[in-house]
């Protein structure tokens, strides 16, 4: 679950950085 929340997080910051 955590795994998730933190790869989720991850991918949006990626996008709003792009």
């Amino acid at each position: 679950m955590l795994y998730l929340l933190t790869s989720w997080n991850i991918n949006t910051s990626s996008t709003l950085h792009y």
